[in-house]
């Protein structure tokens, strides 16, 4: 008899901690998930187009050179203030030119770390970036005098 009360002892041991641990498992289970509080907030943002007018000044002269050699005019409207950083010639769009097939052989390299403050609504007033456009040194005679509308993407933040 002694021996049967040894086994219900230690079962009646080993249930009580295997339900201890099950108990305090679900209790820090309950307590993880139930504890926490705050509030936060987040601005999405709404993507916002910035229109580009970027032109060769009809006054600058442009000559067919390896490095830019020609002014870039630009104006800007916006829904949003805003900053540009870079520039760059959109290389989904052809360049118009005053004279047909020209536009072709205008350059634009990409501009980076500018700092043009746009506000909204715009247009803004005419911003001059010098020495940003070449033509190649393959341009036809023709196109001497010509001016040039180039559609660009630029790089913006928004500004309060």
């Amino acid at each position: 008899m002694t021996r049967l009360r040894i086994r219900a002892g230690r079962t009646a041991v080993v249930a009580a901690v295997t339900a201890g641990a099950l108990l305090s498992t679900g209790t820090a289970f309950a307590y993880w998930k139930a504890t926490g509080s705050g509030s936060g907030t987040a601005k999405v943002g709404v993507g916002q187009t910035i229109r580009a007018n970027a032109v060769t000044p009809a006054t600058g002269l442009l000559f067919p050179s390896t490095t830019p050699n020609g002014s870039l005019a630009l104006t800007f409207t916006t829904p949003v203030n805003a900053l540009v950083t870079g520039i760059a010639k959109d290389p989904a769009r052809p360049v118009i030119s005053s004279v047909t097939g020209c536009g072709a052989f205008l350059d634009m390299p990409a501009v980076t770390g500018l700092s043009i403050a746009v506000t909204a609504p715009g247009p803004s007033p005419v911003t001059t970036l010098p020495n940003r456009v070449r033509l190649l040194m393959d341009t036809p005679a023709n196109c001497q005098g010509a001016t040039f509308t180039i559609p660009v993407v630029l790089t913006t933040q928004e500004t309060p």
